[in-house]
């Protein structure tokens, strides 16, 4: 008889189920302060380094991942100021070492997003894989897949895509096979400083994608959603 692996004849513990008692039948009365949503933070502060013009943002949570992203963005050469809680100011006037590496995607699956914004603006990237070399369908194949049909030329490579976009990247209609968020925002982002016309359809339509909107039509973007599952933007050669 073969043996078996220890684990095979380990049976845990049933985890027990964690249970809140609460008391009710007395009054609250107290302030409670509500920050802003991780998801929105962490994508605005990327399309920050779409203009060389300073962008301040407050009620950002004081949280890790927008810790990694800030520190990301320093690593790329971006100003990134952190005057007092709840408030960044991002500048992003020469970014010369356009190379996000694995170990801020390590820590940060969302650094990906920089994908799109540095892309469209500096014609030229490197993005490590968030999920590192791993064979198979990769989480960012959406991402990777709209860059190239706006014209991207994108090589994967020892767990890091290389991507430049001779010239500006061109406006077109993006058509995802399922609804991605992060997918529908880096779109957005590569498309405001695209030529011509982007439509993105299915959009996601979580609320972080509008406030991604008006926080780049606040830049001078021209982008709407025409349709809840509709996403349209018309091409700037800069934002403000």
């Amino acid at each position: 008889m073969v043996d078996r692996p220890f684990h095979w004849e380990y049976t845990p513990e049933p985890a027990r189920p964690e249970a809140f008692r609460i008391e009710g039948g007395r009054p609250l009365v107290g302030t409670v302060r509500v920050s802003g949503a991780k998801n929105a933070a962490l994508k605005l502060l990327a399309a920050a380094t779409l203009t060389g013009e300073r962008c301040r943002f407050t009620n950002v949570p004081e949280i890790e991942d927008v810790r990694v992203m800030a520190d990301t963005l320093r690593d790329l050469g971006v100003v990134v100021d952190h005057p007092s809680d709840g408030v960044y100011e991002v500048a992003s006037g020469d970014v010369d070492w356009l190379f996000v590496p694995l170990e801020a995607a390590a820590k940060m699956r969302a650094s990906f997003i920089l994908l799109g914004p540095l892309l469209s603006r500096f014609g030229r990237v490197i993005m490590s894989n968030p999920g590192g070399d791993r064979i198979g369908r990769r989480p960012v194949n959406l991402h990777v897949d709209a860059m190239r049909a706006m014209g991207a030329e994108i090589v994967y490579r020892n767990g890091y895509y290389f991507a430049q976009a001779p010239g500006r990247l061109r406006g077109g209609e993006i058509r995802f096979p399922f609804v991605t968020v992060m997918g529908t925002e880096n779109t957005i982002l590569a498309a405001t400083l695209a030529e011509g016309h982007t439509i993105v359809r299915p959009a996601a339509q979580e609320p972080e994608i509008d406030d991604l909107i008006a926080f780049l039509c606040k830049m001078g973007a021209d982008v709407e959603r025409t349709y809840p599952d509709t996403i349209e933007i018309n091409g700037k050669k800069r934002l403000r």
